[in-house]
């Protein structure tokens, strides 16, 4: 999933060199470059309303965004699940007390991710804990900006330089809600921020190479006796990384990754 979870693995006990992560993937054709932006500004949230996601800090961060941009808004898509219900109640609550009832809208649930990224001139994520989000990543496909804390291996999809996505830390709205502001007054960043992301989810996180790597793995495990190590499994995912890249540049007529710049 992650090198944040491998690492977790190594910790753990397991051998360093039996250890392989494979990046999560999505299918870039579902995930197609969304075309323009809302007319007012907005920051858009996917994921279910859940104490992990720290909602109350996203909200507090956006009366910090309002300070700036009196006219911004957030709108939170995804559903309440059975035993969360206390949870949605508080942050009713302090949606009232941050005076923002006019401003916060929950949205419920949507059939899948890509309505609330095209809702939002960015997507912000606030979570205390997380593996390798897909949110982040199919925000990231659809070309929009984003803004997250820096959890799990949340800078393991946006890059640690940032050039891809904004990182501040968890529970920290006050970072949070200036990151934001950042993005949503600054058009040419905003939209730059965008492409690049978009060029990085095509490069590490397609679903095409995704598949060819677990292929790659179940079939020399099963051909691998047990005490053999997996450096021969590596160098045959880099090659089948190379060859899935090579098939998406044709059928999308895209410039294809170097090896050096396959996913690793």
């Amino acid at each position: 999933m992650s090198e944040f979870n491998a690492g977790w693995e190594r910790e753990l006990g397991a051998k360093a060199q039996r250890v392989i992560t494979v990046p999560n993937a999505v299918d870039a054709t579902a995930f197609p470059p969304v075309e323009g932006e809302p007319d007012v500004p907005t920051v858009s949230f996917v994921g279910r309303i859940d104490p992990l996601k720290d909602l109350a800090t996203l909200i507090e961060a956006f009366a910090i965004v309002r300070d700036s941009v009196p006219d911004a808004r957030l709108r939170l898509f995804g559903p309440t699940p059975a035993g969360n219900e206390a949870y949605r109640a508080e942050l009713d609550a302090l949606v009232v007390a941050c005076g923002l009832e006019t401003s916060v809208t929950f949205e419920g649930a949507v059939p899948s991710a890509r309505p609330a990224i095209e809702a939002g001139h960015v997507v912000a994520l606030s979570s205390i804990s997380e593996g390798l989000p897909y949110t982040v990543i199919e925000s990231m496909m659809c070309g929009r900006a984003t803004v997250n804390t820096d959890v799990g291996g949340v800078n393991e999809c946006v890059g640690r330089d940032e050039t891809c996505g904004l990182l501040v830390p968890p529970r920290d709205a006050q970072a949070l809600g200036e990151a934001l502001v950042r993005l949503l007054v600054d058009d040419a960043e905003r939209q730059a921020m965008g492409r690049r992301a978009r060029e990085r989810a095509l490069s590490t996180f397609d679903l095409a190479k995704f598949t060819a790597r677990y292929r790659c793995i179940y079939q020399r495990s099963a051909a691998t006796v047990p005490k053999a190590d997996l450096d021969d499994v590596r160098r045959a995912l880099e090659a089948a990384d190379s060859s899935a890249t090579r098939e998406y540049a044709t059928a999308t007529h895209a410039a294809p990754t170097t090896e050096a710049e396959s996913c690793r």
